[in-house]
């Protein structure tokens, strides 16, 4: 059994396949919108181009493992969505509520970055930038993670103020940061060289 999207839908409750061979697609340049659980049974497949699945609950959700990646990915509404697993994305925008990586990773391989227009990030896991395009972590508030680790050789640019308590790991690229946008490590964090940020 497959389903493909291939507009904008909103599903108001669960999304779930009646048997392991479901298949939920979200086609390239679509919109999914859930307010419950994602394909507890079968597959979900988001990775097409410029495709975003949004995470709009008022209570917990679990963010679905997808097949490979994710591309845009949006959380929405009063609640918490919980990571079941390290994922990847071309990038993350959180509107409200309170996003929890739960201790996992969350790779973002895009332009598109980490933005936080209001929301909160709950990380004891680490938020990995990959690739080479280049990437940005913004939005209107300031993040608090608890470890970055830079591999992307286009760059990360800071459109916010940017907090780690963790670990910052630099392998490859250039953090650029401003007076206003400015990166800062608390007295608990740590940073091991690479690159430098400018």
């Amino acid at each position: 059994n497959s389903l493909t999207n291939n507009g904008s839908l909103t599903i108001y409750g669960d999304l779930a396949g009646t048997t392991s061979s479901s298949t939920f697609v979200n086609g390239a340049n679509s919109t999914v919108s859930i307010t419950g659980n994602v394909m507890s049974t079968g597959t979900f497949n988001v990775s097409a181009t410029n495709n975003t699945v949004l995470y709009i609950s008022s209570t917990s959700q679990t963010i679905k493992l997808p097949v490979s990646n994710y591309y845009n990915l949006v959380f929405a509404n009063s609640g918490t969505k919980t990571l079941a697993g390290s994922i990847t994305t071309n990038g993350v925008t959180i509107s409200s509520g309170t996003l929890n990586d739960a201790g996992y990773t969350l790779t973002i391989n895009g332009s598109t970055g980490f933005t936080n227009n209001g929301g909160t990030y709950s990380s004891t896991g680490t938020v990995a930038f990959t690739g080479s395009s280049t990437s940005q972590i913004g939005g209107t508030v300031a993040t608090t993670f608890n470890n970055i680790t830079m591999n992307n050789s286009g760059g990360v640019i800071l459109n916010a103020p940017t907090t780690i308590d963790g670990a910052l790991t630099l392998s490859n690229g250039i953090i650029t940061s401003t007076s206003t946008n400015y990166l800062k490590l608390t007295a608990t964090a740590t940073a091991s060289a690479g690159s430098a940020s400018t």
